[in-house]
């Protein structure tokens, strides 16, 4: 099969679970290409963008970044020239001024045609994320994209984007895409809730490699160090501040815990800040973002993974992170909050521990469960284990993608064939 996959960038560390997506189907002797907005030449990254050449199957959506707007104008007038000698019809129709305004005459949206204009043709098209399913959407309108659409939603863009822009924002989406992943039993139900037919809709979650993931009980001495790590980007639906208020409390009773933050992100000032402010620096350590070998590292040699996430006040939500899956499936205790669709993979005092949202007081309290309760500690470990394997394994995920794809494939194939004989 050929697959087109659209994302907003690529690659980017914290979004593994597109990468897995890719590398497997490679692996299945599919053909990929990536379309991004942005393609990111530098910074920290995965070892299988390197070991697939992803960034040589990788093609931007966006115009290149120049020193001026003559060298912007200069470029777009000499690509535009290029192009047109490939597919003229289709490029008047992504530059209609009447259709994209002022992308048009910034030549967004003839870059974001270009790559499309030499007619590859794909049995699907997989968007990540809700705005990148519009686009998709657009550019199969114009006759670039000629292939099922399939639309995964993650969060925000079930979310603080639809907030930000109207319930309506989907509305033509829904009528053109043939099918709309859920990560969550949650997006689910506001996509259904935004108008989107639940016939269309599927939960299919994100997941991670469980067998290259080893399990280990995590027995520690309450008289010891208590190693507390938590990994995301440093932004408010995180709820790291809570997670460092909660570090506050315990750290009265236990003088000796070190807490982990791996992520970057717009509130790293805001944190350090905090942890001034509370007195606490010396158990607080920021070590930025870092590659998934590191995290592995780092939660080997941690005691508890606490992801305190909240709601945004821009109404930005989760997911399921993927990070909680990988602590269950290691072993490592894990405290999280009642928000979104984490209730999905973590059963309170079966799988892990649940405080409310905002409730530092709470998520203080669920970790000292963790140090005076053994037993409980043991039963939850293995339960978060076997849910893992059951649920969010990656390569079961794959092989169900897979098999979407090829009903999505027989179907528009089929329906060809009746327009062709009709």
């Amino acid at each position: 099969m050929r697959i087109a996959f659209l994302v907003n960038e690529f690659p980017v560390i914290s979004e593994t679970f597109i990468l897995d997506q890719i590398t497997w189907l490679l692996d299945r002797g599919c053909e990929i290409d990536v379309y991004a907005q942005r393609i990111h030449h530098d910074g920290v990254v995965h070892p299988d963008v390197a070991a697939y050449s992803l960034i040589d199957r990788s093609s931007q959506l966006l115009p290149p970044r120049l020193s001026s707007k003559s060298a912007h104008v200069a470029r777009g007038l000499c690509d535009i020239a290029l192009a047109f000698s490939k597919s003229p019809r289709a490029l008047v129709r992504a530059l209609n001024p009447l259709r994209f305004g002022i992308d048009s005459l910034r030549f967004r949206s003839f870059y974001r045609a270009a790559p499309f204009l030499s007619q590859h043709r794909y049995d699907v098209v997989h968007c990540h994320f809700g705005p990148i399913g519009v686009l998709a959407a657009e550019l199969r309108d114009i006759g670039l994209l000629k292939a099922p659409l399939v639309t995964q939603f993650h969060g925000f863009d079930a979310s603080s984007y639809v907030r930000q822009n109207g319930r309506d924002v989907y509305k033509k989406l829904f009528l053109q895409g043939d099918l709309f992943l859920c990560v969550s039993e949650h997006i689910r139900d506001r996509l259904i809730d935004l108008g989107c037919a639940k016939g269309k809709t599927l939960v299919h979650h994100t997941g991670v490699k469980v067998g290259a993931i080893p399990f280990r009980s995590r027995d520690f001495a309450v008289d010891g160090p208590i190693r507390v790590l938590t990994v995301g980007r440093l932004v408010e639906k995180k709820g790291i501040e809570f997670g460092i208020r909660a570090i506050s409390h315990l750290a009265r009773e236990y003088p000796n815990v070190r807490y982990t933050i791996v992520g970057d992100g717009p509130e790293r000032s805001a944190l350090v800040e905090l942890c001034r402010v509370l007195r606490i620096d010396r158990h607080v350590d920021f070590v930025g973002a870092a590659p998934r070998d590191v995290v592995a590292a780092l939660m080997r040699n941690s005691d508890i993974l606490i992801a305190p996430s909240v709601l945004a006040t821009d109404g930005d939500e989760e997911g399921i992170p993927v990070v909680l899956m990988e602590a269950l499936a290691s072993g490592l205790p894990v405290v999280s909050t009642k928000h979104a669709g984490i209730p999905e993979l973590i059963s309170d005092r079966r799988s892990g521990l649940l405080a409310e949202e905002r409730d530092a007081d709470g998520l203080a309290e669920q970790m000292k469960f963790l140090t005076t309760h053994p037993d409980e500690r043991q039963s939850m470990a293995v339960e978060g284990r076997r849910i893992v394997e059951d649920e969010y394994d990656v390569g079961k995920l794959n092989a169900e993608l897979l098999a979407i794809y090829q009903r999505l494939s027989s179907s528009a194939t089929a329906a060809e064939e009746v327009e062709r004989f009709s």
